[in-house]
């Protein structure tokens, strides 16, 4: 999925069970980048739908682009429970589904399943993801957690700076001389109100040519550069 976090959450308002909320995104940047780690080579452009109840917490969604982690078009739903346990502390955990519609059974590695928790505070977010396996592979579970920080530099600017950490845990992941690697990025962002939002970001990962996964994942221990931009709209519906 798009490298946001699962911010649906983000929809709560306060109101009754019976209101409900739901927003419609469209994107597109130059580059698909997961977790730091480049998974097209090319454009992408992608939409979501996003609903929430207010007041309950509770969220779900579905997020559809033409590049994906296998090379193919990606479909995640998501579904997750957002809870405010004070004015600038929130707590967040939910299920994403990935899913490669084009890919054949044999070669489907990546449908899999994560469960999430995440804690944000403010301008500051931590989250934990556990991944239970593709449908290729047998035994390739494997953990991801990631640290967010965003810093308002104008009104309608900010810089965003993330430092994320994979963990192979299945014994596909143990016969491998690497199995964890992580990856970084900054990303400067500028709303234009009604125009959408403009986006400029550098990542990386610790991923050269000699590391245990570099057969897996692209190398990408060098600067990769993105540029991307992205609508919201509230839906009636």
């Amino acid at each position: 999925m798009r490298n946001r976090l699962i911010a649906a959450g983000m929809l709560m308002a306060a109101s009754g069970l019976s209101h409900a909320a739901s927003e419609i995104n469209i994107g597109m940047s130059s580059e698909y980048v997961f977790r730091g780690i480049p998974q097209s080579s090319g454009a992408q452009v992608w939409g979501s739908f996003d609903y929430s109840f207010d007041s309950t917490g509770l969220y779900s969604g579905i997020w559809i682009s033409n590049a994906g982690l296998a090379g193919n078009e990606e479909v995640d739903v998501y579904a997750g429970y957002a809870l405010s346990l004070s004015r600038d502390v929130s707590l967040d955990l939910g299920l994403i589904g990935y899913f490669d519609p084009s890919a054949p059974a044999s070669a489907s590695a990546s449908n899999n399943g994560e469960a999430y928790i995440g804690v944000n505070w403010d301008a500051l977010n931590a989250y934990a993801y556990y991944n239970v396996g593709g449908t290729a592979v047998k035994d390739d579970e494997s953990a991801y957690v990631e640290v967010n920080f965003v810093l308002p530099l104008l009104a309608d600017a900010k810089l965003q700076l993330h430092l994320g950490s994979f963990m192979g845990l299945g014994d596909f992941y143990d016969a491998l001389s690497d199995d964890s690697y992580f990856d970084y990025g900054v990303s400067f962002v500028k709303d234009y109100g009604q125009a959408g939002q403009v986006a400029f970001a550098v990542t990386a990962s610790s991923i050269d040519e000699n590391h245990g996964m570099s057969g897996l994942l692209p190398v990408s221990d060098r600067p990769q550069f993105t540029v991307g931009w992205s609508r919201s709209f509230g839906s009636a519906f």
